[in-house]
């Protein structure tokens, strides 16, 4: 075993001549440091990381959605006073374009609910309705919770009873994931044959695999991809009757 390492590992002491061995010596060398620099950014990356979530928790202390859209101003200005670096302009980071619209506006995702989410089109004020003193990851009161988008967006209802749940899951046009959390095997049985959804996880997200199939109902699609029900989608079954002569 050790004759094996002994061939895994180059003679250093080749590395400034001219010996081809040195090759193979700065190869180590340089691999080894690539490891250690990617080791070290990602400490550096996951204790930011934690200095922040300490900060959003410090900025939510005793916070309800009914009184957080009071006090937006507030948790901005306290965002603002952190010491925390990477963390003063917390609240602020979706205040960056979204997209670029045909006459250059700037639209941002910290716009007025009633112009982002309009029917027919975006309303020509736009930018001026943005929100500077909001804290964009709360949006209060809003029909996105109906609409499908592409983005770090959760919508969180209360409800009071099962009925009330599924109710509100299945109030969208939009079926393509739906998850339950209980201890109740039974309960989850229940709301699993009742969700209008393509898929459904209980006690997680994302399970599956290239054997599960994969799609929605509704707005979100028809069909399955992946695993046998995928198959299913390239046969057409056809119905042949025979009648056999003397029978």
């Amino acid at each position: 075993m050790m004759d094996l390492l002994k061939h895994l590992i180059p003679d250093f002491a080749h590395m400034f001549s001219a010996n081809p061995n040195g090759i193979s010596a700065w190869f180590w060398s340089a691999t080894a440091l690539i490891f250690v620099l990617s080791l070290y950014f990602l400490s550096v990356h996951f204790r930011h990381f934690r200095t922040r979530l300490r900060a959003l928790r410090s900025l939510l202390d005793g916070q309800s959605k009914e009184t957080l859209a009071l006090s937006r101003r507030e948790t901005m200005q306290k965002a603002q006073g952190l010491d925390a670096p990477n963390v003063g302009m917390l609240w602020r980071e979706f205040d960056e374009s979204l997209v670029l619209s045909s006459d250059q506006k700037h639209l941002f995702n910290t716009l007025d609910a009633e112009h982002f989410f309009n029917a027919r089109t975006l309303a020509p004020g736009l930018t001026a309705s943005r929100l500077l003193a909001a804290a964009p990851s709360f949006l209060v009161a809003m029909c996105i919770a109906q609409e499908e988008v592409f983005g770090p967006v959760l919508a969180i209802i209360p409800f009071d009873s099962e009925e009330q749940a599924i109710d509100i899951a299945n109030g969208t046009d939009f079926g393509l994931v739906a998850g339950v959390f209980t201890q109740d095997i039974s309960r989850a049985m229940r709301c699993v044959r009742r969700l209008r959804a393509g898929q459904v996880f209980v006690n997680e997200w994302y399970a599956g695999g290239i054997e599960t199939p994969f799609g929605g109902v509704g707005l979100s699609g028809f069909g399955r991809e992946k695993g046998q029900e995928a198959l299913y989608s390239y046969v057409r079954t056809k119905n042949v009757a025979i009648r056999v002569a003397g029978e």
